[in-house]
């Protein structure tokens, strides 16, 4: 989070910012708070024992998206999620470079942790959005991304 704040009484003015993309996450294993996820909407940090590395973060916003980009070096993406009974877990679209791949069920009979879910990508320098559909919650509890086989 970048905070611009006026100090004092005298004017301040901004006429453009420029951000960079955030450099692509090489092969790795990486949880719910790793850098290079740009979270946007409502989400709430969560510290469960029952998740990988202790913690997740989920939500109910409708407009709830967390990007990351990935590098041609990367063949396949998975998701490690929480699901829950329908009406109270939904499901997450997935978009590559804004472009729905598919879209993951949330939902199971029981209260379930450490859920993989994994989709194939072309190897190419791409962004990976998951978006929360509805006001059913989503969760991220870790994202593992592999090389291209």
């Amino acid at each position: 989070m970048i905070t611009l704040k006026n100090v004092g009484t005298t004017y301040s003015d901004i006429d453009q910012i420029t951000l960079g993309a955030a450099a692509p996450l090489p092969v790795g294993v990486y949880q719910e708070n790793a850098a290079g996820f740009m979270y946007n909407g409502a989400w709430t940090q969560n510290a469960n024992a029952n998740a990988l590395g202790e913690a997740r973060k989920f939500t109910n916003d409708p407009n709830g998206t967390v990007s990351f980009a990935i590098n041609n070096t990367v063949g396949q993406v998975t998701v490690y999620r929480t699901t829950y009974v329908a009406g109270v877990y939904g499901s997450m679209q997935v978009f590559v470079d804004g472009t729905l791949l598919t879209t993951i069920n949330n939902t199971s009979t029981a209260f379930l942790f450490r859920q993989p879910y994994t989709f194939a990508v072309t190897p190419g320098n791409h962004v990976i959005t998951l978006k929360n559909v509805g006001t059913t919650y989503s969760d991220i509890d870790q994202i593992k991304i592999e090389p291209a086989s």
